[in-house]
């Protein structure tokens, strides 16, 4: 779902998916909570209990662009879901939030993850390669930007502090 707090302060929001009438709160249900910051609008998904957390030694992202609630409760039948609730825990004030485009998002498909490049398919970012002749632009790019901010004279090759070899004697 997308929250856009139009609150002065932060706003943590709850999300409860229940399995069975029957839920309490504790068990037959699983709930997601997070902190959605002041004047600041978030995709925020909510992983289910089987959820692979993404990132270079996990799975790829729910939602690319989406903030992952962070989840606690029991597992939760996804074949018998009955009823979903927004809420606010203990909010001690009052707060206007807008609520925009829930939906259910189908998990994340384990193939084709990668391009040509090694770059993730699932997104787009400022600097990713598209075709061959980007690597040139970004190598020009970069030279550029090399020879506008030369290292600092105190550093090496590699840019660390240089450091003098010590004679160590025992």
């Amino acid at each position: 779902m997308d929250i856009l707090n139009t609150n002065s302060q932060a706003v943590t929001v709850d999300l409860r998916v229940d399995d069975d009438f029957s839920a309490d709160g504790v068990h037959h249900c699983q709930t997601g909570s997070i902190g959605v910051p002041a004047a600041q609008a978030l995709s925020v998904v909510m992983p289910f209990a089987d959820y692979v957390p993404s990132g270079m030694r996990g799975g790829p992202p729910i939602l690319f662009g989406a903030v992952n609630m962070s989840v606690y409760g029991s597992a939760i039948d996804f074949s018998h879901i009955v009823a979903f609730q927004i809420f606010l825990p203990q909010p001690g004030r009052q707060v206007a939030l807008v609520i925009d485009r829930i939906r259910l998002v189908p998990p994340a498909a384990l193939t084709n993850l990668a391009d040509r490049y090694g770059q993730f398919t699932g997104g787009d970012w400022p600097g990713k390669i598209h075709q061959d002749s980007d690597f040139q632009v970004q190598e020009t790019n970069e030279l550029q930007w090399l020879a506008a901010n030369p290292k600092p004279s105190d550093r090496d090759i590699y840019g660390a502090w240089g450091c003098t070899a010590v004679e160590l004697s025992s």
